[in-house]
């Protein structure tokens, strides 16, 4: 489910999200990468210098915030909330639910991440992903 609507986003829509945040990615003037759907003032690795002219409320850098990376954040943001609905509402069982909801909170994750392309190139990284898993169920059944 979750390689499903990931797939969905990275391709189906891909004229528009297309490779993640990696594909809008701002470079800051000390070779730092920031995206552009939603700069971040500090990501945990680093901290936007308020020299730069950061005005961060709410750990967000204002300045850099555009209308289509809010559309785009929002778009996705939007997405997760339905999904994360849908398999708490749908009858799974337990496992399946947690496999379903780390997997999508996982994917996300590397697909909102501006400093990596693991969704920006072939295979991505929920494909391998997805074909790993395959091959574990396959050789759990044997």
């Amino acid at each position: 489910l979750a390689w499903a609507n990931i797939e969905f986003l990275n391709r189906f829509l891909g004229f528009w999200l297309g490779g993640g945040a990696y594909s809008d990615r701002m470079e800051l003037s000390d070779n730092q990468v920031i995206s552009s759907w939603l700069p971040l003032c500090n990501d945990g690795t680093r901290i936007v210098p308020e020299t730069q002219g950061a005005f961060c409320l709410f750990n967000v850098w204002w300045a850099k915030v555009s209308l289509a990376g809010a559309a785009k954040i929002g778009f996705v943001w939007l997405d997760f909330i339905t999904f994360v609905a849908l398999c708490l509402t749908l009858g799974f069982d337990s496992n399946t639910r947690m496999f379903a909801l780390s997997t999508h909170v996982f994917f996300m994750m590397s697909f909102l991440d501006p400093t990596t392309d693991s969704f920006h190139s072939y295979p991505t990284y929920s494909s391998v992903y997805s074909w790993m898993i395959r091959a574990a169920s396959a050789l759990a059944v044997l």
